[in-house]
């Protein structure tokens, strides 16, 4: 019976995944992983998936949602580096409570391969890529003098059609 539920609440999901708003599948004996196609649910503002036995890697994908304000991801047994970005960077280390084996911001706990890493610096990858700010405005400034001339002289030297 279990099974025909979850497939009929897979059923609903899918039908109505623009429109969802939240998911509670709190204290529901989960035991996989967070799946990827959770990312497809756009429009989620809240997500409460605590206290099951979701494991593995929290799924960069979910960076995607961007209305996502809420989530709760503690008392599971996730692993690996919490995903950085969009509102990833507003959740708090209750959202992560009790799996023990992520690290990452917000958790004092770092992982190790961020210690090896150098600061992040965007000077740095604008030099090296050779396009910042400087080239833009010399793009506009180039685009602009060209569309000038091309409508004077559009303008001045078709002669009118008879």
């Amino acid at each position: 019976m279990c099974g025909l539920y979850l497939r009929l609440v897979r059923v609903h999901i899918v039908e109505h995944r623009h429109s969802l708003k939240g998911l509670n599948l709190l204290k529901n004996g989960i035991k996989s992983t967070i799946p990827q196609s959770l990312s497809k649910l756009r429009n989620l503002e809240w997500s409460d998936l605590s206290r099951n036995q979701l494991t593995g890697e929290i799924p960069v994908t979910l960076t995607n949602l961007n209305f996502l304000s809420v989530l709760n991801l503690s008392q599971n047994h996730h692993e690996g580096i919490i995903p950085a970005g969009q509102q990833f960077g507003t959740f708090g280390n209750d959202s992560y409570e009790g799996n023990t084996m992520l690290c990452g911001y917000p958790l004092s706990k770092p992982c190790k391969n961020e210690e090896d890493l150098p600061p992040y610096s965007t000077t740095d990858d604008q030099e090296e890529s050779g396009f910042g700010w400087k080239a833009v405005v010399i793009g506009y400034g180039c685009g602009a003098i060209f569309g000038l001339l091309l409508g004077y002289n559009l303008f001045f030297f078709t002669g009118k059609p008879e």
